[in-house]
Formats: C-alpha cells, structure tokens, sequence
C-alpha cells in the first residue's frame, strides 16, 4: 500500500489530465465548484473583516496588504488595480498541480472574494500572467 503522499500525487495527476483534457465547459464547471470552495476555505473572509465597520475602498485596501504580503494596488478615482505578485494557491505552491488552467480557479475565486465585498457586477478580474503559464511569480 502507498502512502498518503502517493495517493495525493496520482490523485493530483489525475485531475491536471482531467484539467488538460476536458472541453471548457467541463473544465469551467470544475473550476467553479473548486474556486466557490476554496474562497470559502479562508480568504473570502480576510476580504470581509478588511471591509467591515464602514471602512471605505482605501482602508480596506491597506487592510488586505497587512494580510497578503503578495498583495499591491493602485487606487484610481473611480476603480482600483489590484496585484498579486506571487501564486498563493497551495496546490500550485506544494507542486501538487501543474496544469495552467487550474489558474482559472483563482481568478473565479478572486471574483468571488471581491464580489462578497463590492457586490456583484462590479468586479472583473484579469489574469495578467500565471506560475503554471510560465510566468516567474
């Protein structure tokens, strides 16, 4: 019998040939469900406490900064860029998972931490460049 390490690896093996063979409908619908839970898991609610008791947009962007060390923004009139300099997803920072449309996850994630904050329809999220993708962060 194998270890709970092998059960992982393979167990990941399969889901980034899943990830690498499925249409986009199967992937995006995967993605989703994974994304909905892993903002739940934690980092949805590290958005929530930033925004709590009334702090404006700019408060709350220096709250999330505290709490992300990856974190960065430019804070606009009316909009505000936000940066992620480096990967936080564990299954991508453990090497678990090496499909780049697993990154997919995060973004539905970021919208969906962002979302629970702003509301729907206010965000979009754009994904610039990925670890998976061969980006260097």
């Amino acid at each position: 019998m194998s270890d709970d390490g092998d059960f992982y690896r393979f167990w990941y093996e399969g889901v980034d040939r899943f990830l690498e063979t499925a249409d986009d409908a199967a992937a995006s619908a995967f993605l989703g469900s994974t994304a909905r839970a892993c903002s739940e898991s934690m980092p949805r609610g590290a958005y929530e406490r930033a925004f709590s008791g009334g702090r404006t947009v700019a408060e709350a962007l220096v709250e999330l900064r505290a709490e992300f060390e990856d974190f960065d923004y430019e804070l606009h009139a009316d909009y505000a860029d936000i940066y992620y300099a480096r990967c936080g997803c564990p299954l991508v920072t453990s090497g678990k998972a090496r499909s780049p449309r697993l990154c997919r996850c995060s973004a539905v994630s970021l919208t969906l931490n962002w979302e629970a904050v702003l509301g729907e329809g206010f965000v979009r999220v754009v994904t610039v460049s990925t670890v998976l993708g061969g980006g260097d962060r």
